[in-house]
């Protein structure tokens, strides 16, 4: 591969910040405390809610600090629902209506490194509260996402779900649970739902999704590799130790997820990372154990190349219109507004080709 003046001029960068990251971390065990476990739920009429108010942004810096209140008001204001949420440090007990468990960052990969793990939770919660994609009780944690852990969604990454899940479960054997995940979020829901028993998973919402890692690679290399003197997968494998396992096995077989596990999937229309043809062949994998409950939302945007969907109202509509079908926490209006939307999603999973795709305009 030929090296250009521009891949010359940041190759030292490059290298020094990877040198530097890479001897200044250490491999760790998910925790409740360590993965800043916490819960955002409505402010009901009547209920006395904490004094000390907050935005989302004072709330992260806080947690990324290190000083996590252990209960605050959080004021959101473009939320359709209830402007007003409850933030605790944990997880709720003894709760019978559906939880929402979000799984998945939405900070670039290297500003997670740089400054830290702290709080991303919350960060990347925010916009699914904001846009009334949910609008119900919410557990939110970090990931180990420092090179010492990362793993492409295996290992460790299905430990800190596990763990979260199972304490939820335990804690409120009679609340249904929902999984809300973005990009590799999505990626480490469908391994768990593959690899754990998991009873208590009522639905999986799933934005920008990818499953092979292998190909993953080779859609880096082909979008971002003609500026870099080196190849991205040779690279990942010193750099995240923990990956070498996912580039040999690159994901679970989707086939052992429950078959009647009701499945929504929102795909951006020629993803770099996520091509158009991978998000079908994922789906196929999907269907393999006669699951019917699939439904793929493809949205055209060309603001991004990857992810940013839970921004567009399209998508809240029709997660809406998709949790109002299983009876799940939703906005009626948005639901409604959403229906025809997710006819069109359901049409598109059991599409022959892509290329029959309906594909919405954002």
């Amino acid at each position: 591969m030929a090296i250009n003046r521009f891949s010359l001029f940041f190759l030292p960068f490059t290298f020094a910040f990877l040198v530097f990251t890479n001897s200044n971390s250490t491999a760790m065990t998910p925790t409740l405390e360590s993965l800043n476990a916490c819960y955002l739920s409505p402010a009901s009429p009547g209920i006395n809610v904490p004094r000390t108010y907050m935005n989302i942004t004072n709330l992260f810096k806080k947690i990324n600090k290190g000083k996590m209140p252990s209960t605050c008001t959080v004021v959101i204001p473009n939320n359709s629902l209830n402007n007003v949420w409850i933030f605790q440090k944990g997880l709720p007990s003894q709760v019978s209506t559906p939880i929402f468990i979000h799984s998945g960052p939405r900070d670039d990969l290297m500003g997670r490194f740089w400054k830290g793990k702290n709080g991303h939770g919350v960060r990347c919660t925010h916009p699914w509260i904001k846009n009334t994609i949910i609008g119900d009780h919410m557990v939110t944690f970090d990931y180990f996402y420092d090179h010492k852990n990362f793993d492409f969604g295996q290992g460790i990454n299905i430990d800190c779900l596990d763990l979260i899940y199972t304490e939820l479960a335990r804690k409120n054997p009679k609340a249904p649970l929902v999984i809300a995940a973005t990009c590799i979020g999505a990626k480490i829901a469908l391994e768990f739902a593959a690899n754990r028993n998991c009873n208590h998973i009522q639905a999986l919402i799933l934005e920008s999704p990818f499953i092979n890692v292998t190909q993953l690679m080779k859609n880096l290399d082909s979008a971002y590799g003609n500026w870099l003197p080196f190849d991205i997968k040779s690279v990942l494998k010193w750099y995240f130790s923990n990956s070498k396992a996912a580039l040999v096995n690159p994901h679970a077989d989707l086939a052992r997820i429950n078959p009647r596990l009701p499945i929504f999937i929102a795909h951006r229309h020629n993803d770099t990372m996520c091509t158009d043809l991978d998000m079908y062949q994922l789906i196929q994998e999907l269907k393999k154990s006669g699951n019917k409950n699939i439904y793929l939302l493809v949205l055209g945007d060309d603001r991004h190349s990857h992810g940013h969907l839970n921004n567009i109202k399209e998508f809240a509509q029709a997660t809406n219109a998709f949790l109002a079908a299983y009876n799940l926490p939703h906005s009626a209006e948005l639901a409604a507004d959403g229906q025809q939307l997710l006819d069109i999603a359901y049409a598109n999973a059991q599409a022959k080709n892509p290329s029959d795709w309906t594909v919405i305009q954002a």
